[in-house]
């Protein structure tokens, strides 16, 4: 088919008709009826005859309109590329292929076609016509390869297959790996790497990081270059493929797997014994085990499976074993299922047989070459020279040759890859030279667009390829070529696009002729064409100039240094310009792609340079396109009177071969020369000398003739010889009206092409037409040329004249189209107080229609938001200011100003003493405003960093003032319901008020990526009271108080503040034994009269003064040392305001690498509602190995309420076998009142983290955990649905009540960290929650737990975890009417499972804490530098308060003077201090006596002696002596505390002191690093600082002045004001007096914040003051300042507090020699009992033997081991270093400061400090306070060790504090001369109650009420009550286990009230029936009634058997 496009306009393109007909073959003229008055196009190119040109199947015809003149045949390729990129996208033929083999988003080709007319970096300009780079940024962000470091291994599936160009060392993607287990159990690592496409002519330099391959040993390896017909990899003949199984064998129990692989031919197994595989013999030998593992396997889809036979694998080893079996090979080709069963193993509880399959791994037969890919492969040994995981390889690869199509010779030829020209040939038509594997022969085959598209002009690739290789001298000295490209293609983009980038090294601009194309490079070049009067149309033009503002005189250029590995390297240039002009601030940034000599990386800076300063002109014109012969970015000639560029210009009335006639008069001066451009019919442009004449005339003469003559209205262009026309260049064109156009042109200037900054060589030519210049003359001139009543001219300070158009009016208001439009209406037409409106900010209903106010801004930096529109005709008056420098407002809100003597207003003189005209400035004045307004663009490519700042800015600096609270209200609201919201830098966008982002995008990547958050909200830290409650005050700060005492010094706590109290540290976390201090934050908010709102969580009255002795972690090694710790108080308020505030989110796409900390909003707001999030992370790269931040997180805020939060956590995610670490959904620290509702959110780690919060309620969340680390009071959670990590809390007290919600657990890949539980319990910061917990009415769902178990509470101990709180008790839980349903019967059920452990002893270093005093123990915890308390200081004021006025000597008096600035905050100046060196009473303070003598001697100050002390203030690093005194201070608001220095020594921290090169402030590791100060030597302070403030003083630019401790730089010469300048904004500068300032530092102080640049003043070695700039990055200054000990120290899990100074004085007296042994060794004593050995007093140590530890053993915590003399102790069981023989030896290099030796699980403590203080025992002698002696032998072949102690030890009553050691509540001890009471003794308190009722499960295993695992040990003791009572009723399944416990035997045993064994009433009997006549009672029916039913067992007869009586018988 045959596409034809019919354009009626040829600059209206877009406007097209398309058809398609069948391909006829025939010429061009036969598809047509009629070509009359058109022109034909085929593919882009013009047809001069259609009928000689036949198309092809697949060709465009382009028909449109026929023009005359130079026609449409070369303009800017309008019409074929215009008309065809908008139907194809703008690449067709190959060009929209995509060049490195993944899918990318279409691009644009406007980007290319119109390479506009300036390029912005950092907003500053630096490019007019072709970009140096062309997305280059934004490819640097998703590029691996290139960076600051080298590139690291790509280990994901589906990245992109790179593409090499001359010389790199690219990201190495991991191809396959297998882990090979040989016969004798080694194992080698087969790694193979792929660096993309090939073929590549060298591979060299292969490293694992920086290492050389050929360091490492045991080490295989092969590389292949790319070519088509390599041959395979020598390991990797067969490919195996690894898939994890890690499931558990066990008996009668299989687990089958299907392998991957579809074309399996040999399968193996790999099982693996973790824990080893041994029997435990009774003494603690290893005897063999044995398990036998039965493998079977089939075809997938088939029936039978095939026996492969039984292994048996045997081990007596503890160790673990790998084991791999390669049970079937030679097999068919296929997918396979696999079997494997545990046929046998033994049964006992002293096996370890723990199974697991570990690996399922099946062989592709075949031998796979990889074809066309560049292959690096290794085999090597896995030993500990591996670091773990897969190793980072590297090297450099070299691609020199490109195959580009000869269309003359038509055939293919090679040509340099490093040529960018023939790379970005290369990119596009992709030809390689290929073997054919059955010819043998080599061929060319095509992957791009046909050759065809590039043949037509291959001329122009080919010079401009010639250009690029031309060799020219470099800045060294030598000659190289013009440029050369070195790069790697790694991120996958259209070819289009690559290609584009690799031509703009060069230079160029590829552009798109229909289906071919064609090039165009900026290079020096001749004009084509002139553009005058005679041919631009009637008030078409416009004229602009770059200001100083946006001009660039250096620039900071980065690229990747090919000597260098190819890393990130930059460096700075400036122009000779920059000592010249005031914009030394101005540094333009420039990255470069594909530059990797320093050398053209200079050239390239040169060339921006040069533009910015010389290309500073830009025209806009409109021209007929019949005349239009130029192409884009061809130069041309511009002349117009409107511009005064030339005499004249027009058109030629009539001509000869030598004389022409004008259409006007010009007239010539005497002696002058003359030159006139004429532009022929033919377009040929002619140039001719004119033969000066003198006077006027409109016929002039040439000096050559013409070899055509002109003809009638060819157009000419007139003026003085090389001024008649300035030269442009071409850089755009649109529409202007039917048959017209614009042109878009910017000056042209030879200077930008020179390969250095010397413009000696290329002078700035004027080419402004100045000849008998006047106003009146050159306004009738314009008029003449321009007749337009519309027509705006305003002369322009930078040669020349602009001319532009006055607006309509809407309803009186005035109206532009767009801000640009405003910008170039100046202030015509305005005045102040005026309301403009803009449609648009970048064009009409664009989004950014906004109104402004016209305005004047005395200080205009401190609006950016502000528009300059330019100088008014109004003056500008003196001003009235304030103290501080601002100016004064009326009521009005206007300006005040300063009237003279005669009450006239006193105007502003400029340099020359002429009156200053006012600048008017258009500041937008909406009320809710967007991003759009503010110029941002919201397209997602954009950085619209400025834009959103200055929204934010906007809205956060307009407010006003709430009367009662005197918080700011924000009356702004930033709204922006659309776009793509994108920043590329880490600044957070600060901000307040109701804020809106519903219906836009987020986007957050690595360039912005930051811990503060993309948006910082909230205002609560910029508005804060200091406060300090007095004593009595202090002291009702008591936990459950709510009632306080209000008052503090000199303040009374207001009513509706908000409290901030802070302890830092008050406790040590144990982070998976990572140990780090951690600080309290409580907030609670003050009603009024000392009533709060909520109670304190903990006591306050004590806090501060602390000290502390525990295990610190090095950050690297993780090793563990013993710190002093003292802990510091802050105490603060900010008032809560009446207004509530909204922050509405929307989308937020997350793509940040892995690591990459991140936040997306921090709230700092009070009464403040987020909503409306919806995160979606990029899972695949956000996994995380370290900490990574939050996306909400919510810090020192009263109620909050979060909702309608949906989202995704990626942190967490396991990644290449290594867990990760955490990172939050939404975190809280130190809040009050939080709600929490309808949010979902799932992921890997917990979606949830919360430090120091309070009344926490959270209902209907959907979440995977809810995590409270610490210091918490209330949580309430209802009708929730909690997953896999369900709730974790941890320290705190209250109530945690869990009710209606479910619990589901899933089996999760990639969770680093599964578990099963409902609650755990968080003890990692040494205490545990303390309250009630309530869980009731609740569910749990379980499927496939890990370990298939389920815990209904999860209690894990630390051993190490250290709190500063002395209480520590097990929670009373109430657990009832829940269900718990497994999917597997047989989980296992536990309902507190506990673990862990607690020593409940002291630490390894005794208190030392002493009450108003302060132990300083410097940087490495050894110092001895001691100060005591001496008082608060007195301030110079008259407070009522007498008794102050009675001071002591030490104590110090600071006076200051003060006022009240434009913010209505106090400011302190000129503060002095002085020193009391004699005890009196002040006078009562006034102004009129306040202390002046500053000269250091001291005087009488009532009955006091003071003396003026200038550096008294306690500074960190400096070394001070025995009764030196200092001061510290928190306020100017508040006194100052006052010390004395009782113990010489250095204080703490790293203040500058050195005299050369950079210092850090602080420890050069990370991440300490990363907040630490890195101080660079300046200069003396007489050397930098200029001058000293002195009110009124005259300051000069560029000097440094030295104000009131600060460092302030002027910036505009002129007077200050009379006070010192307070301004310390690190940003921008500011109006002082009438000059104007920047504040760049200020005297160096302890944890004070600088910025980077910023300097300090501090004083160094030589004891002078010297000048410190801060370089690397901003950072916080180091020093812990001292604070008085509040008589307690937290030692290990033990609390002691201070008592008493010991008898006796001093614990180590003098030298008694007198004192010795005796003859025979002391009798045995108790170890740690002290003794007397002869008259020499010894303590017992214990029993020591002769043996040194041995590699690998485990030792139990207590054990000694010595070498001879030199003993060590173990103080932490387990086992040794099994690669480190030796271990803690005196001279090993392992030992730490507090003199303690890691060894794996072992701490070792030495005994003895050396060999040389112990000593075999000698009778009868003296041995010295301290040492150590061995004495007698025990019966275990063991030697009793005995030290010397002191003699003021009493032999009995309280004894000696031990290390390692258990103490009871009141034990008192000594410790370095002072007695200490124990007040906590480390045991767990147990609850009173522990109450589980009414559970329904189906969980048939278990039941466990408590289960303690293995090495619990936890010492407890009874509650309040006495007794713990566990009570159990209505349980479906339940157990109780016997042993002590929590395991720790002597603990008290629960009672057990099992209401499960007690009847029911309906079963307790209530009649005799229902009982069992057990006693054979008889029953009513079976006691006898009648004779006849008893037994005649007596003979008695019966009635019957008596005779009868009477009437009968014998006489």
């Amino acid at each position: 088919m045959i596409r034809i496009v019919t354009v009626e306009n040829p600059f209206e393109p877009f406007i097209h008709e398309t058809e398609e007909v069948v391909c006829l073959g025939v010429t061009l003229d036969r598809y047509f009826e009629s070509l009359e008055s058109r022109d034909v196009f085929l593919n882009g190119q013009h047809v001069e005859d259609p009928a000689l040109v036949t198309p092809v199947d697949g060709d465009w015809i382009i028909l449109a309109p026929h023009v005359e003149g130079g026609g449409l045949k070369n303009i800017l390729g309008v019409v074929a590329m215009i008309a065809l990129s908008t139907i194809t996208g703008g690449i067709i033929s190959g060009g929209a292929s995509l060049f490195g083999m993944s899918i990318a988003s279409a691009g644009s080709i406007g980007a290319y076609l119109y390479a506009g007319a300036v390029m912005y970096l950092g907003g500053r300009l630096i490019n007019a016509l072709f970009p140096q780079q062309i997305n280059a940024h934004a490819d640097r962000e998703q590029s691996q390869t290139y960076g600051w470091d080298l590139p690291t291994l790509a280990t994901t599936e589906g990245g992109v297959i790179g593409e090499t160009y001359g010389t790199c060392i690219p990201q190495a993607q991991l191809l396959t790996e297998h882990v090979e287990t040989t016969a004798d159990g080694k194992q080698y690592l087969n790694l193979l790497f792929c660096g993309g496409y090939g073929p590549v002519e060298k591979i060299e330099n292969i490293r694992i990081d920086n290492t050389p391959i050929s360091n490492y040993s045991n080490v295989q390896i092969e590389t292949r270059l790319g070519t088509n017909n390599q041959t395979p990899i020598t390991f990797f003949m067969n490919t195996p493929v690894d898939q994890s199984v890690n499931l558990m064998l066990d008996t009668n129990l299989p687990i089958v797997r299907t392998t991957d692989s579809v074309k399996a031919s040999a399968l193996e197994v790999t099982l693996e014994w973790g824990n080893g595989l041994y029997h435990l013999n009774d003494d603690g030998s290893y005897a063999k085990a044995a398990v036998e593992i039965q493998i079977d396997y089939r075809r997938t889809g088939k029936p039978d499976w095939i026996n492969a036979g039984k292994y048996t694998v045997e081990s007596d080893s503890s160790e673990g074993i790998r084991k791999a079996i390669k049970f079937a090979e030679n097999l068919e080709a296929g997918q396979y299922d696999v079997k494997v069963s545990m046929t046998n193993k033994p049964s006992g509880s002293r096996y370890m047989t723990t199974t697991n399959w570990a690996i399922l791994t099946s062989y592709n037969d075949g031998t796979y070459c990889r074809p066309n890919k560049v292959l690096v492969a290794m085999r090597i040994l896995a030993t500990n020279q591996l670091s773990g995981g897969i190793p980072n390889v590297n090297w450099r690869q070299t691609r020199s040759v490109v195959y580009v199509h000869n269309p003359h010779t038509k055939t293919y030829e090679a040509k340099a890859a490093t040529n960018p020209i023939w790379a970005a040939y290369d990119i596009l038509h992709g030809c390689r030279k290929l073997r054919n594997m059955v010819s043998g022969a080599d061929e060319y085959v095509v992957f791009g667009c046909r050759h065809e598209s590039l043949d037509a002009y291959y001329v122009q690739w080919k010079s401009a390829a010639e250009y690029a290789d031309e060799k020219i001298l470099n800045n060294e000295g030598e000659m190289e070529s013009r440029f050369q490209f070195d790069a790697f293609f790694d991120t996958s983009q259209k070819r289009f696009d690559a290609a584009a980038k690799a031509a703009a090294v060069a230079h160029a601009n590829i552009i798109v002729h229909g289906r071919n194309y064609g090039i165009v490079v900026d290079r020096p070049q001749g004009m084509s064409q002139v553009f005058a009067e005679g041919r631009t149309t009637l008030s078409s033009v416009q004229g602009s100039f770059m200001s100083k503002e946006e001009r660039a005189h250096s620039v900071e250029i980065t690229y990747n240094d090919r000597s260098n590995d190819f890393k990130n390297t930059q460096f700075t240039l400036r122009s000779p310009l920059w000592d010249k002009d005031d914009g030394q601030e101005n540094t333009a940034q420039l990255t470069l792609f594909g530059v990797s000599r320093r050398t053209q990386a200079y050239r390239e800076g040169v060339y921006s340079l040069a533009t910015s300063e010389r290309q500073l002109q830009f025209v806009e014109l409109g021209t007929d396109i019949n005349g239009l012969v130029c192409e884009y970015g061809d130069v041309v000639g511009y002349a117009h009177t409107v511009s005064r560029i030339g005499i004249a210009s027009g058109r030629v009335v009539a001509a000869t071969a030598t004389t022409l006639t004008l259409d006007r008069e010009v007239e010539m001066k005497a002696g002058a020369h003359y030159e006139i451009y004429v532009t022929l019919q033919d377009d040929t442009l002619i140039r001719k000398e004119v033969v000066p004449q003198a006077g006027a005339t409109m016929t002039v003469t040439v000096t050559e003739p013409f070899a055509h003559a002109p003809q009638k209205y060819d157009c000419y262009a007139f003026g003085r010889q090389h001024k008649a026309v300035k030269p442009f260049r071409v850089v755009g064109a649109e529409r202007d009206g039917d048959m017209l156009v614009k042109l878009k042109l910017a000056e042209y200037d030879e200077a930008i092409y020179a390969a250095e900054l010397d413009y000696d060589k290329y002078p700035d030519f004027d080419y402004t037409n100045i000849e008998d210049f006047t106003p009146q003359k050159w306004d009738a001139q314009v008029q003449n040329a321009v007749v337009n009543n519309n027509t705006h001219i305003v002369y322009n300070n930078y040669n020349g004249y602009d001319i532009s158009w006055h607006n309509s009016t809407r309803n009186g208001q005035i109206v532009f189209d767009t801000v640009h439009a405003m910008r170039k209406n100046r202030a015509y037409g305005l005045s102040f107080g005026m309301e403009v409106r803009v449609l648009g900010y970048y064009k009409r209903h664009d989004g950014g229609g906004a109104r402004y106010l016209c305005k004047y801004l005395y200080d205009p930096e401190r609006y950016p938001w502000a528009i300059r529109l330019g100088e008014t005709n109004d003056y500008e008056y003196k001003l009235v200011l304030r103290e501080d420098g601002t100016p004064k407002l009326d009521v009005n809100g206007e300006y005040e100003l300063e009237k003279d003597a005669q009450g006239k207003f006193i105007p502003l003189l400029t340099a020359n003493g002429e009156p200053k005209h006012k600048v008017m400035y258009a500041v937008i004045c909406e009320t809710t405003v967007n991003y759009s307004m503010f110029g941002a663009k919201l397209d997602g490519k954009t950085d619209d960093y400025d834009a959103i700042y200055m929204a934010h800015r906007y809205q956060h600096d307009t407010y006003t003032v709430e009367p009662l609270s005197r918080r700011r209200r924000y009356s702004v609201k930033v709204e922006n319901h659309k776009g793509i919201i994108r920043k590329d830098n880490d600044k957070p966008i600060v901000c307040a008020g109701d804020i809106d982002l519903s219906g836009s995008e987020l986007l957050v990547q690595d360039c912005n990526a930051t811990w503060y958050g993309f948006y910082l909200w909230g205002d609560n830290e910029e508005d804060y009271y200091t406060y300090e409650p007095t004593e009595e005050a202090r002291a009702t700060y008591k936990k459950d108080n709510f009632v306080i005492n209000p008052q503090g010094y000199n303040s009374v706590l207001e009513p509706n503040a908000v409290l901030t109290l802070k302890e830092d540290p008050y406790a040590v976390r144990d982070d998976s034994g990572y140990m780090y201090s951690e600080p309290r934050y409580e907030l609670l908010l003050h009603t009024t009269d000392g009533i709060l709102t909520s109670p304190f969580m903990q006591d306050w009255d004590r806090a501060g003064g602390l000290e502390i002795h525990t295990p610190v972690s090095d950050y690297v090694t993780h090793e563990m040392s013993t710190r002093t710790i003292m802990s510091h108080l802050s105490v603060s308020y900010n008032m809560l305001p009446a207004a509530h505030y909204r922050f509405v989110g929307c989308d937020v796409k997350l793509q940040t690498s892995a690591n990459e900390y991140c936040s997306v909003l921090w709230c700092k707001c009070h009464n403040a509602h987020i909503s409306g999030f919806n995160f979606q992370p990029n899972t695949g790269g956000m996994h995380n190995t370290r900490f990574k931040n939050t996306m909400i997180y919510i810090w020192g805020a009263y109620n909050v309420e979060v909702s309608d939060i949906v989202g995704f956590n990626a942190a967490g995610k396991k990644e290449g076998g290594k867990n990760g670490t955490s990172g939050y959904v939404i975190r809280a620290t130190n809040c009050l009142q939080l709600h929490l509702h309808d949010i979902s959110v799932q992921g890997y780690w917990g979606a949830t983290a919360m430090n120091c919060v309070k009344d926490v309620h959270i209902e209907r969340v959907n979440i995977n955990r809810l995590d409270i680390h610490n210091y918490f009071y209330n949580l309430w959670i209802d009708e929730c649905n909690l997953f896999n990590h369900a709730i974790q809390i941890g320290e705190g007290r209250g109530i945690c009540s869990i009710t209606n919600t479910n619990f589901y657990i899933n089996k999760l890949e990639g969770d680093s960290y599964p578990n099963a539980h409902i609650l755990e319990f968080n003890l990692t910061y040494g205490r545990i929650f303390e309250g009630r917990v309530l869980i009731a009415n609740c569910n749990a769902f379980l499927k496939a737990p890990e370990g298939n178990e389920f815990d209904v509470c999860k209690i894990d101990f630390s051993p190490e975890a250290i709190s500063l709180f002395d209480s520590y008790k097990l929670p009373e839980v109430t657990i009832r009417d829940c269900t718990f349903h497994s999917y597997e019967a047989d989980t296992y059920l536990c309902y507190f499972n506990i673990a862990g452990m607690r020593r409940g002893k002291t630490s390894t270093t005794p208190p030392s804490n002493i009450a108003g005093y302060c132990r300083d123990t410097g940087n490495d915890d050894a110092g001895q530098l001691m100060w005591k308390y001496v008082g608060r200081g007195i301030d110079w004021i008259d407070d009522g308060n007498k008794k102050k006025l009675q001071v002591k000597t030490g104590q110090t008096v600071r006076t200051y003077e003060s006022f009240v600035d434009g913010d209505g905050k106090t400011a302190f100046y000129d503060v002095r201090h002085f020193i009391v060196v004699r005890d009196g009473v002040l006078p009562i303070a006034t102004k009129e006596n306040k202390p002046t003598d500053y000269s250091g001697s001291e005087f009488a100050c009532g009955t006091a002696r003071i003396r003026y002390v200038e550096d008294m203030e306690w500074k960190a690093n400096r070394a001070y002596e025995v009764g030196d005194y200092c001061f510290t201070e928190t306020s100017n608001w508040l006194p100052v505390f006052c010390w004395q220095c009782t113990t010489a020594g250095r204080s703490n921290g790293y203040r500058p002191v050195h005299l050369q090169g950079e210092e850090i402030d602080g420890v050069d590791v990370y991440p300490k690093e990363q907040d630490s100060c890195w101080w660079k030597y300046v200069a003396a302070r007489a050397a930098f600082i200029h001058k000293d403030f002195i009110p009124n003083m005259e300051v000069a630019v560029g000097e440094y002045v030295y104000a009131d401790h600060k460092i302030y730089q002027v910036m505009q010469s002129g007077k200050l004001t009379p006070t010192p300048p307070q301004n310390t904004d690190w940003n921008g500068s500011f109006e002082n007096g009438s000059a104007r300032l920047a504040f760049r530092g200020k005297d160096w102080q302890p944890q004070t914040w600088f910025a980077k640049g910023s300097y300090c003043m501090s004083r160094g070695t030589d004891g002078k003051d010297h000048v410190y700039q801060l370089v690397r990055h901003a950072g916080v200054t180091s020093g812990s300042v001292p604070v008085a000990g509040n008589a307690r120290c937290v030692d290990g899990d033990i609390i002691w507090e201070y008592v008493r100074k010991a008898a006796g004085g001093a614990p180590m007296p003098t030298e008694a020699p007198s004192l010795k042994t005796g003859s025979n060794p002391p009798a045995p004593v108790d170890a740690g009992a002290r003794t007397v050995d002869g008259t020499l007093p010894v303590r017992y140590i214990g029993a020591v033997p002769m043996a040194w530890r041995k590699a690998g053993e485990s030792y139990a915590e207590g054990t000694f081991i010595a070498d001879n003399t030199f003993v060590v102790q173990c103080i932490k069981g387990g086992k040794t270093d099994a690669k480190n023989q030796w271990g803690p030896l005196e001279g090993a290099g392992g030992w730490r400061s507090d003199n303690t030796y890691l060894d794996n699980e072992c701490v070792w403590k030495k005994v003895t400090p050396s060999a040389a203080n112990c000593h075999w025992r000698s009778s009868n002698t003296h041995y010295r306070l301290g040492d150590f002696y061995y004495a007698d032998e025990t019966s275990e072949r063991k030697y009793r060790l005995y030290q010397v102690v002191s003699l003021q030890e009493p032999p009995s009553g309280n004894g000696f504090w031990q290390a390692l050691t258990a103490y009871n509540v009141g034990d008192v001890v000594k410790a370095n001369g002072h007695e200490y009471r124990c007040v906590f003794d480390g045991r767990l308190t147990l609850p009173n109650q522990t109450v589980i009722e009414n559970i329904v499960t189906n969980m048939k295993a278990g039941g466990d009420i408590f289960s303690f695992y293995k090495g619990t040990d936890v010492p407890t003791k009874p509650g309040s009550s006495g007794k713990w009572i566990i009570k159990v009723g209505n349980l479906d399944q339940y157990r109780f286990k016997d042993g002590p416990y929590f395991g720790h035997e002597g603990n008290p045993a629960p009672e057990i009230l099992d209401a499960n064994n007690y009847a029911k009433k309906s079963d307790i009997p209530t009649r005799l029936s229902q009982l069992e006549n057990n006693v054979s009672y008889a029953t009513q029916q079976q006691i006898p009634t009648k004779v006849s039913q008893l037994e005649n067992d007596a003979g008695y007869v019966r009635k019957s058997e008596l005779p009868p009586t009477g009437g009968g018988g014998s006489g």
